[in-house]
């Protein structure tokens, strides 16, 4: 793996004022960690210039291989993607991406060669509208406690899932009638929950019941979705994030195997 670790300078006078006496959190002048998934290049230069502006202490890469590499090694506050790059990567790691930004605070920078600016829009669920580098990091990425990625948690297969609204209810009503269940699918399914994949994807609070084929298990599960992203929205993928609200033991067993988490001992 390679990647360049950026620490910006630091004047004691400015950054550390408690070697004078006063006393404030050390962590209210501590930069963030951000992860800067970018190919050497003229892009990379500028996005790392307007960190060091921003007196950002990050960490670059040019691989999603490498980049996952560091996320699972150093907590991150934050993670940009200089566009070009994921438009190099395969599915995969494009995939493996769109699951970071739901994690992390993340953006997307566009470098525009003819002026050399450089153009941020954050990815929702955390931010949403243009922003400069610094706006970001300090909106977004200060107040975000910083998180190491975990690791083989995830299936590399796409699940599918069938979706009844209305929760046990709705189940009930897709056993009379299969056209009230919406086919979906998800690439992140954890016990605590999952992201569907979906253009039109119910309201945060609605009850919702899922059957996942895959699951083995004929009894639905009931969820309750806590956010959802419309189409075309800062370009990310719609869908929605969904809590499940009690598994079964058997669910959280097969669940478990799916995602390649070892049972407590």
């Amino acid at each position: 793996m390679s990647c360049a670790v950026h620490e910006i300078p630091r004047h004691l006078d400015k950054y550390l004022p408690c070697l004078r006496g006063n006393s404030p959190d050390i962590s209210a002048v501590r930069s963030p960690r951000l992860l800067l998934l970018a190919r050497p290049g003229d892009a990379r230069r500028a996005i790392q210039e307007a960190l060091a502006e921003a007196h950002v202490v990050h960490e670059a890469v040019a691989r999603v291989s490498d980049a996952r590499d560091v996320l699972t090694r150093a907590p991150h506050n934050g993670i940009l993607f200089e566009v070009s790059t994921l438009l190099h990567a395969d599915p995969y790691d494009r995939a493996c991406a769109q699951e970071w930004a739901l994690r992390y605070p993340s953006a997307r920078l566009r470098f525009d060669p003819r002026t050399g600016g450089l153009r941020l829009i954050p990815l929702a669920p955390f931010g949403n509208g243009d922003a400069s580098v610094a706006e970001f990091v300090a909106r977004d990425c200060r107040p975000f406690p910083a998180r190491r990625w975990r690791i083989a948690r995830r299936p590399s297969a796409v699940l599918p899932v069938l979706l009844c609204e209305g929760g046990a209810a709705g189940y009930l009503d897709a056993m009379t009638d299969a056209s009230t269940a919406r086919r979906t699918l998800t690439t992140d399914l954890t016990e605590g929950g999952c992201f569907l994949l979906l253009n039109d994807p119910p309201a945060s609070n609605t009850r919702v019941a899922l059957i996942v084929p895959d699951l083995e298990e004929p009894a639905p599960i009931l969820g309750t979705v806590r956010w959802s992203r419309e189409w075309g929205v800062s370009g990310a993928l719609p869908g929605a994030g969904v809590r499940f609200d009690d598994l079964g033991a058997l669910q959280r067993k097969r669940i478990r195997a799916l995602v390649g988490v070892a049972p407590p001992a």
